[in-house]
């Protein structure tokens, strides 16, 4: 898509769903932090907002992630994800 925005190169199919579910856990201490530490009401509930469709996507994500290592075209967000021929070994010979 976006060559600025493409993923590094060690984040693969494999390693991905264990990178979105820490990333999950930071989001939700996050919005713990929020809840205790920001005193506007409205801040607290677009912040809490905000990081619960981010939680959402995640998780949305991560459950695709473990489907598309059959198909051999993973993608996060739309970008491309590499599948280790461990993941499939019929994903190296496809190139």
């Amino acid at each position: 898509m976006w060559p600025a925005l493409e993923l590094p190169s060690f984040i693969t199919s494999d390693n991905l769903p264990w990178l979105i579910l820490a990333a999950i856990i930071v989001l939700v201490a996050l919005a713990l932090v929020v809840a205790n530490g920001v005193r506007s009401l409205a801040v607290r509930i677009v912040l809490l907002g905000v990081i619960g469709g981010v939680v959402l996507a995640l998780w949305v994500q991560r459950s695709e992630l473990e489907d598309c290592q059959q198909t051999c075209s993973c993608r996060l967000f739309g970008q491309d994800v590499h599948v280790p021929e461990s993941a499939n070994p019929t994903c190296s010979l496809e190139g």
